[in-house]
């Protein structure tokens, strides 16, 4: 699993200055707005997160000022015992605090090129049949 974040958030990185190329210099409102006029470049970043990934599937969205990264595992993680649910979700705070300037630096960054305030990026991690394994949100700097 440690495996395939670490390839992840490398290609992450790639996406980050794709976003920079992905502005229009025109003034928009909303988040949504903005990803909506940028959402063949989005596509573009979801079908090559998808392609380095074989264990989840990656889908791109944005609600208000938030741009969300929900993972859909493969297999289901079975976090029924509270004992594995606090064991996964230790593993997830650990894994993604790792990145936490990654992630505030993309909201900082879409704030920029958006030219909106307070924005955030949420992980959001499920199983196959939709139940919420994790969320975490980070906020700009």
């Amino acid at each position: 699993m440690k495996k395939s974040f670490s390839r992840l958030l490398a290609v992450l990185m790639v996406c980050v200055m794709a976003f920079a190329l992905a502005a229009c210099s025109k003034k928009e409102v909303t988040l949504e707005s903005w990803y909506a006029d940028n959402a063949a470049e989005f596509k573009e970043i979801e079908d090559t997160l998808n392609a380095s990934q074989t264990d989840c599937k990656i889908e791109l969205k944005v609600e208000g000022n938030t741009l969300i990264y929900a993972y859909t595992y493969a297999e289901a993680l079975d976090v029924s015992d509270p004992e594995v649910k606090e064991l996964v979700t230790s593993t997830f705070d650990t894994y993604f605090a790792a990145y936490e300037s990654t992630f505030t630096d993309l909201a900082d960054q879409l704030s920029e090129e958006a030219k909106v305030e307070n924005v955030s990026v949420r992980v959001d991690v499920f199983n196959p049949d939709g139940t919420e394994v994790y969320s975490t949100e980070f906020s700009q700097k």
